[in-house]
Order: structure tokens, then C-alpha cells, then sequence
């Protein structure tokens, strides 16, 4: 989208006005509502879409926007037809903001300081129940008002949990069984992780190598013998120059690291010089579960049969892992695709507000 010097202020205006409506006040966690102004302030701008290289002027909105973003803009379809998401049309309907009960703010569809939904929202939106639990580490300069983290919370309470730090969990206590969602070297993809731990030849169980189609078939898929190896998982939700202070903590560098096989982001602001794979902390929860999920699913279906008598035997010495197992038994059907929820209603927002 190209604009003209004529209708770059209004559209500037129309912007601020926009998104102030839409609970893009960016100054702080110490911020007053009272002091809300319709002047145009561009670094507002900057937060909500990530800063822009400096030789780019601040009067061309679309700068803000990621180059994939606009691409899918240009485009009649719908990219999130593919996905079984809930009709977000209450959302608009929500013209009034409320006050939140515990740090006294106004919000309009929920409180990112303090994760509270908006009273009317209160059980008109979809609430989601993850497998395995979610703990997001903040960096305390990633604004709540912008992260995508804080849907995560908002439509999944029961199972994940926000840190900023250096705030950290004091219950991680058994770290074999905690895993830390980040691109290190040697992570493995969750596919390859879940793989070798249930495909394993009996004689060579330390072996760390993936092991291939043929050697599965001559070794043991043993799920009905082990506990599910996963509890818990880590997301680090910051910019890249932010990550390595809280890639040097201690108790993030004892965890082991996965990594999710490559999927395209919708994410909407400007990642200067990141590729099309580089996710925001939302889709890589949501991308994450899939692919779990997929994995598992297909693994268990593949070996029913040969593994039928040895399961009854082993449910009842391990009934909770046995729970997670006969989860993801069924077929993935669109679990976790809640999870973008607020991500699509943004997504179309923005999309629409600017005719992109």
C-alpha cells in the first residue's frame, strides 16, 4: 500500500484513534489511563509494530507491517480458513471498558497486566485445556500490551503460567521432565525427540541417535512402558537481542531444548531481517502443540495393534501418563487452534481498519 502526502496524516490519526480503542496504551505498567491524549504519538506506533530500520520515515504506516503480512493482505482468501478458530464477532460487539478489579485500570477485552477478562467476555469465549503445561518467561522490557503471549493465558488459564523476569517457577523439579522451546544448537525437533524416546532398541536405550524408518521397524515402539517424557515446556517470550540475558540464567540453561519443525508466521509487525519462519510467541505455542499432537497421534495408530495387550496390562500403574497418551490417540481435529483466537481477530484488524 503506497499513500499519498495528502491522506498520510488522517490515516495517521485514524491509526492512533484505532488502536487506542483497541488497548494499545504502551506506556508502562505504571501507566494512567487518565492521561490519554489524542495527540498522535508515532513511538507508539513503533512498539505496537517493532522498530523500523532508521532511514525508513516514520509517515509510511505499511513500514511497520511485515512484508508477509501485507503479501497476505493482498489476497482475497482467508489464511485462516484452514484452521477451526471461533467465531470472534463478540469482540466488536464490546464497546464499553472496564476496570480491573485488581490493579484498577482500564482494559477492553482483558487486563494484559493482571491476565483478567473483561466480565463480558466471561464464558462467550473459547477456553482451552493443553496436554502438557506452558510457562512463558518475559523479558521486562516486552510490553504486555503487544505480546501475543498474553493470549495464550487469557484463553488457557488452567495451564499456563507468565514469569517476567527475573521472576522464575520454584516448582520445576524434576528438569528431565521440562523442556525449553528455543533454536540452540543440538535442539531437537519435537518430532525427532518423540520418536527416539519411543522407538528404542532394548539393548542400546542410551543411544542418542535418531534412529531411521527401517531401524524403527526393527525395534520396539514402547510407549505403554515409560511415563510421558514431557511436563512441562518453556517459552521465552522476548525480542532476539533481548533473549540472551535469560538464555545465561542458571536454571534456563540446565533445560533441555526442543525446536518445532519450520512453519510460515501471519504475525503482523515488522521483524527487520528475520525470515518467514520466525514465529510470534503465540503461533509457536500453537504450532508447537500441533505438531506434538500429529506426531503422537500417528505413532500410537501406526502400532495399536502390536502394542493392545501390553497397554491394558500397563494403565493402571500409570494412569496420568496413560490419560495424556489416550489424548493425543485421537485424531488431530483442531484442539489447539483456539489458541489463535485473539492472534486472528488482530490479524483482521489491522487488515481491515487500513483496506489492505
Amino acid at each position: 500500500m503506497i499513500m499519498t502526502d495528502s491522506n498520510t496524516e488522517d490515516l495517521y490519526q485514524d491509526f492512533f484513534n484505532g488502536f487506542n480503542e483497541f488497548d494499545a496504551n504502551f506506556t508502562d505498567d505504571a501507566d494512567n489511563d487518565e492521561k490519554s491524549t489524542n495527540k498522535i504519538d508515532t513511538d507508539w506506533i513503533d512498539k505496537f509494530f517493532g522498530r523500523r530500520p532508521p532511514e525508513i520515515m516514520r509517515k509510511d504506516i505499511t513500514v511497520h507491517l511485515e512484508k508477509s503480512f501485507l503479501e497476505q493482505c493482498k489476497n482475497d482468501d482467508d489464511p485462516f480458513d484452514k484452521f477451526q478458530i471461533d467465531d470472534c464477532n463478540i469482540l466488536n460487539q464490546i464497546n464499553d471498558r472496564f476496570i480491573c478489579e485488581k490493579c484498577h485500570r482500564s482494559r477492553l477485552y482483558y487486563c494484559y497486566t493482571c491476565f483478567e477478562l473483561s466480565p463480558e467476555l466471561i464464558g462467550k469465549i473459547p477456553e482451552i485445556r493443553l496436554p502438557i503445561k506452558i510457562d512463558i518467561i518475559k523479558h521486562p522490557q516486552e510490553l504486555n500490551g503487544k505480546s501475543t503471549s498474553i493470549h495464550s493465558i487469557i484463553l488457557s488459564p488452567k495451564d499456563v503460567r507468565i514469569f517476567t523476569y527475573p521472576q522464575m517457577p520454584d516448582d520445576w523439579y524434576d528438569l528431565n521432565k521440562i523442556f525449553l522451546l528455543f533454536p540452540k544448537p543440538g535442539s531437537k525437533t519435537v518430532s525427532d525427540f518423540l520418536h527416539h524416546y519411543y522407538y528404542y532398541n532394548e539393548d542400546d536405550d542410551n543411544n542418542d541417535e535418531q534412529p531411521t524408518k527401517q531401524q524403527q521397524q526393527q525395534q520396539c515402539f514402547r510407549y505403554d512402558k515409560k511415563e510421558f517424557p514431557i511436563e512441562r515446556i518453556v517459552v521465552i517470550d522476548s525480542t532476539w537481542q533481548q533473549t540472551k540475558k535469560i538464555l545465561r540464567d542458571v536454571r534456563i540453561k540446565q533445560l533441555k531444548t526442543l525446536i518445532i519443525d519450520s512453519e510460515q508466521t501471519l504475525f503482523w509487525r515488522y521483524q527487520h531481517g528475520r525470515p518467514l519462519n520466525h514465529l510470534s510467541t503465540i503461533e509457536a505455542i500453537y504450532y508447537l502443540f500441533k505438531q506434538i499432537h500429529m506426531t503422537l497421534f500417528d505413532m500410537f495408530n501406526n502400532n495399536n495393534n502390536n502394542n493392545k495387550n501390553d497397554n491394558n496390562d500397563h494403565h493402571s500403574d500409570n494412569n496420568h501418563s496413560n490419560n495424556i497418551i489416550d489424548y493425543f490417540r485421537l485424531e488431530y481435529n483442531g484442539q489447539y487452534d483456539n489458541l489463535l483466537y485473539f492472534f486472528k481477530f488482530t490479524f483482521n484488524l489491522i487488515k481491515n481498519r487500513y483496506h489492505l
